[in-house]
């Protein structure tokens, strides 16, 4: 007797790259299959391979389409200012018909014909239409409720000071979002919360997501990509990647001081790539094999892992490199690595403290 497993998992291509100047968009694939844009009244299709990137180019028509409608001037109140609406504005823009940003709806076919049961989006923001940054709280995704479209602002106290808590929380759907500049809110004594909800999402943000911002993930296997955080001590940024596989990545050059990034149960990888100090930073994974790395400094921060095999890998060029704060890793054979320099090298803060916890570290 021969036993044979059918074929019935369907896994969406990962999309790294879109460029509107090239028509294109781009990706990798964990298996064989074609993925599908039908826009405009058109299909644009592209085989892909297991293991392969990937590239799917739209026509002319499709992008013009899209490119007229993925980051609007959503609402008359309260203009282009960079300051928060007044309680009658907000009533104003809660009371106009809405103006949504729309996305790029993407189709994955597998080689055994397997479509993918969750909805695939792809938003494009480019356009600081109101506050700083080009995603902000006066953006309207199509697939979301915001804090004027649907939902309401609320006010939260952080210490002595009242912030205005303005919210986006998009659908259950697969999102993919890019932001070609900043990812902000106001311009004082707010917060901007992002939530992708469940699905496997991605967040990319070319610059930086700014003090006051909080993304929330959700559930699934998610990444956030970001050239910086910039947090405020008094109004840290957080990122929370839920439960999950999740990654977050900051990309280039800037800083990454008073925020907070925190990953569920699963399997979360850090990684620091840029040449600057991290520092005033906390770090919460939860159980699973996680990983934390950087290529320089990491200063006067707080890291806390649970059950689960953890690495802490400062792997610099340069020597002298530090490792400072307080570290307490859960249960399951840790590492702590450091290629050049040694803990708390600088003596930048003081009682430094490690808790491998129990295992063979």
């Amino acid at each position: 007797t021969v036993e044979m497993e059918l074929d019935t998992v369907n896994t969406m291509p990962v999309i790294t790259s879109f460029d509107p100047n090239n028509n294109s968009i781009s990706g990798t694939s964990t298996e064989d299959g074609t993925i599908f844009v039908t826009y405009n009244n058109e299909t644009s299709k592209q085989e892909v391979f297991e293991g392969q990137d990937w590239t799917l180019e739209l026509t002319d028509d499709q992008i013009s389409a899209f490119l007229g409608v993925n980051d609007l001037d959503n609402y008359v109140a309260n203009g282009d200012s960079n300051d928060q609406p007044i309680s009658g504005e907000v009533a104003d823009m809660q009371d106009q018909d809405p103006i949504y940003d729309g996305y790029l709806p993407f189709e994955f076919v597998d080689k055994a014909g397997n479509v993918n049961p969750v909805s695939n989006e792809l938003y494009y923001f480019n356009k600081g239409d109101g506050p700083y940054g080009d995603l902000n709280p006066e953006d309207n995704p199509l697939t979301a409720v915001t804090s004027f479209d649907g939902g309401s602002v609320t006010t939260q106290t952080i210490g002595n000071i009242e912030y205005n808590v303005y919210t986006t929380t998009f659908s259950e759907a697969n999102q993919t979002v890019f932001v070609k500049n900043d990812l902000d809110a106001y311009n004082s004594n707010d917060m901007f919360n992002l939530e992708l909800g469940g699905g496997d999402d991605i967040l990319y943000v070319a610059v930086e997501i700014e003090d006051g911002v909080m993304v929330y993930m959700g559930e699934g296997n998610d990444a956030v990509h970001a050239r910086a955080l910039i947090g405020d001590i008094n109004n840290p940024t957080l990122i929370d990647l839920g439960n999950g596989n999740n990654i977050f990545t900051q990309t280039g050059n800037g800083e990454l001081k008073d925020a907070e990034i925190v990953g569920g149960d699963g399997d979360d990888v850090v990684e620091i790539t840029n040449s600057a100090e991290t520092k005033n930073t906390i770090f919460s994974l939860g159980g699973g094999h996680n990983t934390i790395k950087t290529v320089d400094d990491l200063l006067a921060s707080y890291i806390t892992t649970s059950d689960g095999e953890d690495k802490i890998i400062v792997d610099s060029s340069s020597t002298n490199c530090d490792l400072s704060g307080e570290i307490s890793l859960g249960d399951g054979i840790d590492k702590i690595i450091l290629t050049n320099g040694n803990i708390n090298n600088w003596g930048f803060i003081e009682g430094t403290t490690v808790d491998m916890g129990a295992g063979d570290d």
